[in-house]
């Protein structure tokens, strides 16, 4: 009489547990690797959105005479428009500060040392209770070379995952 093999014995069984497993784990890397493939493309498309929208802050800005800050173009973007509603920018001198609607009475925290050469991104307790990523830069406006520090905010929320 011919033994007939268990059922983890058998070759056939053997193999199909091993590449079932194989498969599995290498599902579960690939998502993982995706996930975090899709959170730098978000980060990658926030950091440009917001750079392309403090770009356009800066160049609107203007100081009167008088020494009085405006910007003079504002953006056509309502979500600049929307109290609370997440973005935000401002602009700041030692002695003022221009916003946009959406602070409404609130400001964002103006950095002791903002760079002057390129953009910085970092992530702040915003207003409203909510942490913001903030996108922030000193620009020199006129031939006294004005320093003016340029703040572009989003909520994490809009990002979080």
């Amino acid at each position: 009489m011919a033994r007939v093999p268990g059922l983890l014995q058998s070759l056939r069984w053997r193999l199909l547990l091993g590449g079932g497993g194989a498969i599995l784990i290498a599902l579960v890397v690939a998502g993982v690797f995706m996930s975090l493939l899709f959170a730098r493309h978000l980060e990658r498309r926030q950091t440009l959105e917001l750079t392309r929208d403090a770009t356009r802050i800066a160049a609107a800005i203007e100081v009167a005479p008088s020494g009085r800050l405006s910007v003079t173009t504002p953006l056509s973007d309502p979500r600049f428009d929307n109290p609370a509603g997440g973005y935000y920018w401002q602009v700041s001198t030692g002695a003022q500060t221009t916003r946009s609607r959406s602070l409404w009475d609130t400001s964002l925290s103006v950095p002791t040392a903002a760079p002057t050469d390129n953009w910085r991104l970092r992530t702040a307790n915003g207003p409203f209770g909510a942490p913001v990523v903030i996108l922030e830069r000193k620009v020199l406006l006129g031939a006294d070379g004005h320093p003016v520090i340029v703040q572009v905010a989003q909520d994490r929320a809009e990002t979080a995952s």
